[in-house]
């Protein structure tokens, strides 16, 4: 059969693709090395299309395994290795084992390999955890150890995910304080106003309703006596504040302050 290996260049791109992955995994990885060390086992991360993106393990057994490229940047997805537990598992969404002469490919007749797969928070597989080593050692311990690793994994991509959520929650609750404090006024990047609190519309001596929807030129006219400065914060709608409108227009939030 065929074997897909990605060249330095576009592992490293699949590597940055996949950041998030590869951080909730890191130490799983390692722990589920620590408990088969010296054992000739290798631990294996794989994407969702079956791109091995990290694997570590005991030298004389990843010396073998280089030799039929179950290594980094190699893809044991079905289509290309045939029946194997990295493929199995992403096929089927589910826990598999093969082992030695399972393998369709004869070549990986020496290989014992147990995979779980890893899902994100809306129930898509995004990698599987594999560990692999020599036929004729068989433990029934492995196949839970690997799911027991791609469940933690899973844990780690929530709890990464809610952080994400928290920080960008914080950062709509420092804009909303400032909101409250001075003058905001919102532009889309075609200059039309989207928003304006009711400090920045005392500002301008106007009702919000005279203000919003209008352009900025319109507005403000040949008026000098007022500044709009960008705020720190440059939010891009999904971030925090106003709404996207059509395919490619974003507001830019800005404090108003009375010239002097």
């Amino acid at each position: 059969m065929n074997n897909d290996i990605l060249s330095a260049p576009l592992l490293r791109e699949r590597w940055q693709k996949q950041e998030e992955l590869l951080k909730a995994a890191e130490q799983v990885l390692s722990h589920v090395y620590r408990l088969l060390q010296g054992q000739n086992y290798m631990v294996i991360l794989c994407d969702s299309e079956g791109y091995i993106l990290k694997a570590i393990g005991d030298p004389p057994f990843l010396n073998k395994a280089q030799k039929v490229y179950l290594s980094s940047g190699a893809n044991w997805r079905e289509d290309i290795k045939g029946t194997n537990a990295i493929g199995t598992s992403i096929s089927e969404g589910t826990a598999v084992k093969v082992l030695g002469c399972e393998h369709y490919v004869q070549e990986n007749h020496f290989l014992n390999c147990w995979a779980a797969p890893v899902y994100n928070s809306e129930g898509k597989i995004v990698g599987v955890l594999d560990i692999s080593g020599e036929s004729g050692r068989s433990d029934n311990r492995l196949l839970e150890i690997a799911l027991m690793g791609a469940k933690i994994i899973e844990q780690n991509l929530l709890l990464q995910e809610l952080q994400k959520k928290v920080v960008i929650s914080q950062q709509g609750l420092q804009l909303a304080g400032k909101m409250l404090q001075e003058g905001v006024i919102v532009i889309d990047n075609q200059g039309i106003i989207t928003e304006i609190n009711q400090k920045g519309a005392q500002i301008l001596g106007k009702r919000r309703e005279e203000v919003i929807g209008n352009l900025i030129s319109d507005v403000f006219g040949g008026a000098k006596s007022f500044s709009l400065n960008p705020k720190e914060e440059k939010f891009q709608i999904n971030a925090g504040l106003g709404e996207k409108i059509g395919d490619k227009r974003f507001d830019t939030v800005y404090a108003l302050n009375r010239a002097g």
